[in-house]
């Protein structure tokens, strides 16, 4: 069965009008000749003029008839052309209106794609769906990439078997593209100017080509082809289309430079927050060293302050100690000097872990450092009602390793448990250290006390697993764990963990290498045998200190022992005091408030060289970077407040010793 045939409305008027024309001219024709026929029949063999004349008449109007029939059917033949073109070019502005139309829509759909290979792909679908051509081929060079260009979007139309754009054709005409940075359009019957120098032999398609620029340089190419046996059938690539292409390429142009920042700023996006982790992860260490920092001045000022008091106690109770008193007035001196020792000791653990030393390997004693550690400690453990036992191997000897971080270490790993035990009971903590021929152990064993239930049964879960985050605590937690594992792993040592539930026991266990076996300390050169202390004979000292106490101290020891004494609480007043005078010995404080011990030793060195050799510094902070580097200069002896009353006296002597240089010579 036929299917009925479309005929527009206009068409439709036009075939009735010419129906009726036809019907019409073939009554009038038809008429006229008949009776033209029946007077040709009427009239004799010879007829009138006047008869002819109608005769002729009558032919005229026949033929006049026909004229304008003719006239009208032209006509009608010029309104059908006409509508036909008319036709024709509303379905072209249609197809031209649906092309921009798609274009449009492609420039705001390709900004969307995800991936730079999607693009392309996305971009070469639409343009091969827009354009209606039978193949599109995308090239694009990569961001440091230089050459010819490699195909990454290939699409052909269903039904196109044959390869209309060969690598011969594609070649020369993307590399023309890279040469001259602008579009090209080649049919079978025009090719543009410029493209002259193109050599299109072999091309059996029609093509239009544009740039993709990225960064300003032409970097890809775009590649739209139709075949020229199918292109007779259908429209031809026109200037029009040329246009729509270069607007799909700069599209794409800027799609591809879009994704390629954003796949820029999504690297460094993930920078960033691993940089932000990471000064996320050091802010605890950062806050960590500023607060040591600030501890370290707080030490300074209380071993300044505190030391001062304890030198003034214990000289007095050693020179109460020389009298004759009874027994209980000597035991009570002794434990006054007994406690005094105790503080000492705390003061200089205190300075030992305030004032590190630079972060290095070196000869370190393992158990000095985990008792350096337990000190730090003990408060916090006091508070929690922990009991700590510490068994130090006593064959340990020295080890080579950084104190700086194993003790940190150390103290994170108290630290651990003394956030883990918490408001815990019954907890018992032994920090015990052991060695063999390569490795050197420290046993942190945890143990809970419990008693025994009613069925003679003890269960008991460890209370105390090492690193554990909890819901507050995670980052702090982590930090620590991998600072701690980080030291050991630097140390190339290993950890181990040994949980026993059956007696609540855990018992985490950090193992070292022993890379230099044990260490004796070295011998100390013997020195030469010093006299007792004898009378000053005369000898002058001068005392320099801000305390008027351990001047008195001091005035007295000396006095005792036969020295001419002079004192003063101004360090300014000592400069001018050894401009005019010599002496043989000088005591002076290294914290003064006016004038301190680096001045008064700079002091020296301009005026009196004579009396560098003299020199004795005394501080309650020997551990501070400035005091040490100062005695290593000027090669002058330092005594650490409280010292011993016989200590000062030695100091004393061994400075009237040292051969003194003359004024002249120094000169």
């Amino acid at each position: 069965m036929r299917r009925p045939v479309n005929i527009p409305g206009e068409f439709k008027a036009l075939d009735k009008r010419d129906l009726q024309l036809w019907g019409i001219s073939f009554i009038l024709i038809t008429t006229l000749a008949l009776g033209f026929w029946l007077l040709h029949l009427s009239l004799p063999s010879e007829p009138a003029s006047y008869e002819r004349t109608i005769l002729y008449g009558q032919g005229v109007l026949i033929l006049l008839t026909l004229a304008y029939l003719i006239q009208k059917r032209s006509e009608l033949i010029r309104v059908r052309l006409r509508l036909i073109q008319e036709k024709l070019q509303r379905k072209s502005l249609r197809d031209r209106f649906d092309t921009l139309g798609n274009t449009l829509a492609f420039t705001t759909r390709v900004g969307v794609q995800k991936g730079e290979e999607r693009i392309l792909q996305y971009t070469a679908e639409q343009t091969l769906a827009s354009l209606r051509g039978d193949q599109c081929m995308i090239g694009i060079q990569e961001e440091n990439q230089t050459g010819p260009l490699q195909h990454k979007a290939h699409i052909a139309k269903e039904g196109i078997t044959g390869d209309a754009l060969t690598d011969e054709a594609w070649e020369p005409t993307s590399r023309w593209i890279l040469d001259h940075d602008a579009s090209l359009l080649l049919t079978e019957k025009s090719t543009p100017p410029e493209a002259r120098d193109l050599d299109t032999h072999g091309f059996r398609c029609e093509i239009i080509a544009a740039p993709i620029r990225l960064g300003g340089r032409v970097r890809g190419a775009l590649v739209l082809t139709q075949e020229q046996e199918s292109s007779d059938a259908r429209r031809r690539f026109s200037k029009y289309d040329r246009r729509l292409v270069e607007i799909i390429a700069n599209a794409t142009s800027a799609a591809i430079e879009n994704c390629r920042m954003a796949e820029r700023l999504r690297r460094r996006r993930d920078q960033f927050r691993k940089s932000l982790k990471r000064l996320r992860l050091a802010q605890p260490g950062v806050i960590l060293g500023e607060r040591l920092k600030a501890m370290e001045e707080l030490v300074d000022k209380v071993a300044h302050y505190i030391a001062n008091p304890l030198t003034t106690i214990s000289g007095y109770a050693q020179l109460l100690g020389t009298q004759d008193l009874d027994e209980d007035v000597k035991r009570c001196l002794a434990t006054i000097g007994e406690e005094v020792e105790r503080c000492t000791q705390a003061l200089n653990d205190l300075k030992a872990f305030a004032h590190r030393p630079p972060s290095e390997p070196r000869s370190t004693d393992l158990n000095q450092l985990l008792n350096q550690a337990l000190f730090l400690k003990a408060y916090r453990f006091s508070r929690l009602s922990l009991e700590v036992e510490f068994d130090p191997d006593p064959d340990l000897g020295m080890v080579v390793l950084d104190p700086v971080q194993v003790q940190q270490a150390f103290l994170n790993v108290l630290t651990d448990i003394e956030i883990s035990l918490e408001g815990k009971k019954n907890q018992h903590l032994t920090v015990r250290t052991e060695t063999d021929e390569k490795n050197v152990r420290t046993h942190f064993t945890v143990q809970q006390e419990t008693k025994e239930s009613g069925d003679g049964e003890s269960p008991a879960m460890p209370m105390w697993v090492p690193f554990t985050p909890n819901a507050e605590g995670m980052e702090d937690t982590n930090l620590t764990r991998d600072i701690m594992h980080a030291v050991v792993r630097g140390h190339g040592g290993q950890t181990y963990l040994d949980l026993n539930s059956d007696t609540g026991t855990t018992t985490f266990t950090i193992d070292l290498p022993k890379i230099q076996k044990r260490v004796e300390s070295e011998p100390k050169l013997a020195e030469p045998a010093l006299s007792p202390p004898s009378p000053g004979e005369n000898r002058h000292v001068l005392v320099v200190d801000d305390e008027e106490r351990i001047l008195n101290l001091c005035m007295r020891v000396l006095t005792k022992e036969g020295y001419l004494v002079q004192t003063t609480v101004s360090g300014q007043e000592a400069m001018d005091l050894l401009d005019n005078n010599d002496y043989d010995a000088l005591l002076v404080d290294y914290h003064m408030p006016d004038v301190g011990g680096r001045a008064i030793a700079e002091h020296l060195t301009r005026h009196r060289p004579d009396l560098t050799t003299r020199l004795i510094l005394t501080t309650g902070d020997d551990a501070a970077l400035d005091f040490k580097a100062l005695s290593k200069e000027a090669g002058a002896r330092t005594l650490a407040k409280p010292f011993q009353i016989q200590e000062m006296l030695s100091a004393v002597q061994d400075a009237i010793r040292q051969p003194q240089v003359s004024k002249t010579a120094c000169e």
